[in-house]
């Protein structure tokens, strides 16, 4: 975005382009917004900056505002970058908060008392202004009323998503379907109907149980790291090989024993849901005993013990490479 004095003409105008998520960019809407903004800045002989955007960002919880683009516009006009009597556009005054009317109206306020001039360019073009706000408050009321309905929109939206998640994860828990298709990467998942997927050992379930047989024979995640890069084993993702950290993380997690731990939205960050779903997944070996083992437990809890100092060099859990699926 540019700087202008406020003396300076042609007056600019910033385009201001949210969209919630990424794929609603395969649509049409960033051509339409874009085309709206073009065409009233051509109308009112303004230069058109069209880089405000927040894609992939929502409105429902001001994220927007609190640490996108639309925030940052306004700390360039607060500090003068961007001159008062220049233009926001936006195709609905939902484009700028989907919070509640009250915290919606605040926003909306805050750029108008900033001397900055709102247009929205959807099918009933308003146009808003502390001076057109005090030579027609009714205005005022037109813009509250897009503010409430984009608002109760994201909140009905979001009661939908709350409720279809807590069914999806009550299903789990009862065993009569799955919460995700994401899984570790020795697990593959296959869509089964709406509610299923169908989980299955792919070939890097034989390093899982690969590493947990080194480890039990007393070797640390650094060793453990060497021998696989020296015998060519190809990593989970990465291309540069095996690394300490990634065995040690490795041996630390519950979904290795089958275990899911459910998630959920609280006052906008994730927390656990309920205790960790035992069974969920697939075990890389029978022989990697459940969290109830002792050995399991100290393998997990010190990766970098040696025969000599752990209970875990116990014989009798080593693991066979040919123990998955038995």
């Amino acid at each position: 975005m540019g700087t202008k004095d406020s003396n300076t003409f042609p007056i600019r105008a910033y385009s201001y382009v949210r969209m919630s998520t990424r794929k609603q960019l395969r649509g049409d809407s960033l051509r339409r917004q874009l085309e709206r903004s073009k065409v009233f800045a051509d109308e009112h002989s303004l230069l058109l900056d069209d880089s405000l955007r927040d894609i992939g960002i929502s409105a429902w919880k001001g994220r927007n505002f609190k640490t996108g683009a639309l925030g940052r516009f306004l700390a360039m006009v607060e500090s003068g970058q961007i001159p008062k009597g220049s233009y926001l556009l936006i195709e609905s005054l939902d484009r700028l908060s989907r919070e509640a009317v009250p915290d919606a109206l605040m926003l909306f306020m805050a750029i108008i008392n900033a001397g900055i001039v709102i247009v929205t360019l959807g099918e009933d073009r308003q146009i808003y202004s502390r001076d057109r706000l005090n030579g027609d408050w009714t205005k005022l009321i037109i813009g509250l009323a897009v503010m409430s309905r984009g608002h109760e929109e994201s909140q009905t939206k979001s009661e939908r998503i709350s409720a279809v998640a807590k069914r999806k994860r009550e299903d789990a828990r009862e065993g009569k379907g799955q919460i995700t298709s994401i899984t570790p990467a020795w697990i593959d998942a296959r869509r089964i109907d709406a509610k299923r997927y169908e989980f299955t050992l792919n070939h890097h379930a034989g390093t899982v149980r690969a590493i947990y047989e080194m480890a039990t024979r007393g070797l640390g995640a650094t060793v453990i790291a060497r021998k696989l890069n020296a015998d060519g084993i190809p990593a989970f993702k990465s291309k540069d090989g095996w690394y300490q950290s990634v065995i040690k993380a490795l041996l630390r997690r519950h979904d290795v024993i089958g275990l899911f731990q459910p998630h959920r939205m609280q006052d906008g960050k994730r927390v656990p849901d309920g205790d960790p779903i035992a069974n969920y997944f697939p075990l890389p070996s029978r022989k990697i005993s459940s969290c109830g083992s002792r050995r399991c437990e100290a393998i997990r809890e010190s990766p970098d013990a040696r025969a000599t100092h752990s209970p875990i060099s116990s014989p009798g859990f080593a693991i066979a490479p040919t123990a998955a699926g038995r």
